[in-house]
């Protein structure tokens, strides 16, 4: 099955794909960036697909949480990049434990979320 396949019944296959364990990572980051642009992407998928060698993520506009982006940082310490602008779901209390875990972590976007407008007053 191709990626362009999939992408086009991803809906009907977020059950099916979550259950992949043995898929390389860069096809399962694929995977997060094709749910979270058809707005699928939950905290359950993306703990599904995470891996330990996932340098930058993208989460923009999704509506993952603190459960979700708190796993992730216990799951991908090796985060340098993170993008979770407009990602309404996610407080202070996610950022925190995310930066504690993911020490190499040095860039985070979070504009267009309560947590910028919380940060520039």
């Amino acid at each position: 099955m191709t990626l362009s396949l999939i992408a086009e019944h991803l809906k009907e296959n977020m059950d099916t794909l979550s259950k992949i364990v043995d898929c390389p990572p860069e096809i399962k980051i694929k995977f997060v960036a094709m749910s979270r642009r058809k707005q699928l992407l939950s905290d359950d998928f993306l703990i599904s697909m995470a891996n330990s060698s996932w340098s930058i993520l993208d989460l923009p506009g999704s509506e993952v949480t603190d459960v979700g982006i708190t796993k992730v940082a216990e799951l991908c310490i090796s985060l340098r990049a993170l993008d979770m602008s407009r990602c309404k779901s996610i407080t202070a209390d996610g950022v925190s434990k995310l930066v504690q875990q993911c020490k190499a972590l040095k860039i985070i976007r979070f504009g267009g979320c309560s947590l910028s407008e919380a940060w520039t007053h």
